[in-house]
């Protein structure tokens, strides 16, 4: 008889939300508030409407700058705009593209 360990992640899903924010500057605490309570493993989010005058951290609550990285593109025009946030526990990368959308 042989004894196997248990191991949690490798079979564990993933629980991943997406959501259409519409801006999310006027609802970042709310935001913050479900990323906190809901505890994803990856949250994506459409329609930021984000630009460099809001900071990576005025996205993040305490709690989710310990357990979260954000990976995010802004679009330089008005509207649009993604990010996600990404379990520290997962291993990823930001990928560069030189693609253009019209």
């Amino acid at each position: 008889m042989t004894s196997r360990k248990s191991d949690d992640t490798q079979n564990r899903q993933l629980n991943c939300t997406l959501l259409n924010a519409r801006s999310i500057k006027n609802k970042i605490l709310e935001f913050q508030y479900f990323i906190d309570s809901t505890d994803v493993d990856l949250a994506f989010v459409c329609e930021t409407w984000l630009n460099d005058t809001i900071l990576d951290s005025m996205l993040l609550s305490d709690k989710t700058k310990k357990n979260y990285l954000l990976f995010r593109k802004d679009r330089e025009s008005r509207g649009g705009g993604i990010c996600a946030f990404v379990k520290n526990r997962l291993n990823c990368i930001a990928v560069r593209s030189s693609f253009q959308a019209n």
